[in-house]
């Protein structure tokens, strides 16, 4: 049995501990259900609001922290609280809606644990491989091991499909502590036999032979950031964007 368990992630993110187990139909992890809710279909359509607006209004279609990264944004002259956001989705994907709204400001954005995490791409990585977790496993397989961190962390932890049988054979005992996300899956893939590799925000698990050959191509370690960063939560009393109403003659 094993037992995998998030702490409250650096820098204020969530305000509790994530826990999760590979335990066959169990509930929704905190960053599988945020998933789930981002590929919710709807409207998304607002314009000359602030990024506190924003963080307020996607806060209240998914059921979630929004956070973003102010000191990035103005190092990179974007102001948040300048009323400058804007976007027309309809029907749309609540993922696809995000992703329109941040892209003009060359923003990106992140589910890391049970939140929303806004920034720059680079610093939105950052925050999702080198959120801390603690992994306690015995006698667990490395594809159910695997299954867990990506669920309950909300980055991308991928499993070479052609190692995956192999992968549920191999049995982990490894205990670590209050360690970064990308830490405890490279070591757990290598006490299982295998290799990592990071590709951008993808934390990919082969064989070491291939994560070898792919290291040319590949990313390297996620840096450490020089310092922490404030993430501020979205301000009290900011309201939820209310849609505009439809166009005329139109939806």
């Amino acid at each position: 049995m094993s037992r995998l368990l998030l702490p409250a992630l650096a820098f204020g993110l969530l305000a509790g501990t994530l826990s999760a187990a590979p335990v066959k139909d169990s509930a929704p992890t905190p960053g599988a259900k945020l998933r789930q809710a981002l590929d919710e279909t709807g409207d998304v359509v607002f314009e000359g609001k602030t990024l506190a607006e924003v963080a307020a209004f996607f806060k209240n279609k998914v059921k979630a922290e929004v956070r973003y990264d102010t000191a990035a944004m103005m190092g990179l002259g974007i102001d948040p609280n300048a009323p400058t956001f804007a976007v027309k989705v309809r029907d749309g994907k609540i993922r696809d809606g995000l992703k329109a709204v941040l892209s003009p400001a060359n923003l990106s954005y992140g589910v890391v644990g049970g939140a929303i995490f806004i920034g720059p791409e680079e610093t939105v990585i950052q925050q999702q491989m080198r959120q801390r977790v603690n992994l306690d496993g015995e006698a667990t397989t490395l594809s159910a091991l695997l299954k867990s961190l990506a669920d309950e962390s909300g980055a991308n932890v991928v499993l070479d499909p052609r190692i995956e049988e192999n992968a549920k054979k191999a049995a982990i005992k490894l205990k670590l502590t209050d360690v970064p996300l990308e830490t405890a899956v490279r070591l757990t893939a290598e006490v299982a036999g295998f290799g990592t590799v990071r590709m951008n925000n993808v934390l990919f698990v082969t064989s070491e032979e291939r994560a070898e050959r792919l290291k040319a191509v590949a990313d390297g370690p996620t840096p450490i950031p020089a310092a922490p960063v404030p993430f501020p939560a979205v301000p009290p009393g900011t309201p939820a964007i209310a849609p505009l109403p439809p166009a005329a003659g139109g939806r």
